[in-house]
């Protein structure tokens, strides 16, 4: 009896201790962030540029592009795991949080979506002017909104890249899809949302 609650014992030790060297090798952190302000015509902009750990040519550089929403310059720490792919790509990235967000100047809710695209120009300029970052090897990552604020961008700018996730098309399609949603989450009948839905 006594050797198999070991045996079970070193077992359990053994996994845990697997699981641990697992999760520990996929993050790397390999990654410095720094804080940064940046100046536009409507403001200061605070934001996070991060940069490869030990980098020693000049690299390119990803622009976060927020969805909708206060948003921060980590996304309350949710793009980190994000950075640090990029990071192990040998780019770097640059995120600022929402005017009125972070220390941010100005009102994100005043902000077309224009307004947005010209933001992005400011700090892809700002970028450009960095003595580590490649001018030739800039790009975008955004998500919902940033389905249209990227195009406009892309539109002024010569852009390397895009990468979008879950972008926003059409925003009457966009919010009909998030009213069902709720709707569903809120336990309304398909009779009941098509109603509702027809109501506008």
């Amino acid at each position: 009896m006594k050797k198999k609650i070991t045996i079970a014992i070193m077992i359990i030790v053994l996994l845990f201790g697997g699981a641990g060297l697992y999760i520990l090798k996929q993050h790397s952190f390999a990654m410095v962030e720094q804080a940064v302000e940046i100046q536009t015509p409507q403001g200061k902009l605070t934001g996070t540029l991060v940069l490869p750990k030990n980098y020693t040519e000049k690299v390119g550089l990803v622009l976060f592009i927020h969805g909708d929403g206060e948003v921060d310059s980590t996304l309350d720490g949710g793009y980190r795991h994000i950075w640090e792919r990029i990071a192990a790509a040998g780019y770097a990235s640059l995120s600022l949080s929402k005017p009125g967000i972070g220390g941010s100047e100005g009102n994100w809710l005043d902000q077309s979506i224009d307004d947005r695209a010209e933001e992005a120009r400011h700090a892809i300029a700002w970028a450009k002017a960095q003595p580590m970052i490649d001018a030739t090897k800039i790009g975008t990552w955004g998500a919902s909104q940033a389905g249209w604020v990227i195009p406009k961008l892309a539109g002024k700018e010569p852009l390397s890249f895009n990468i979008l996730v879950g972008p926003a098309i059409n925003w009457l399609s966009q919010g009909e899809y998030n009213t069902r949603m709720d709707l569903q989450h809120h336990g309304y009948s398909e009779a009941d949302i098509e109603k509702k839905l027809s109501l506008g």
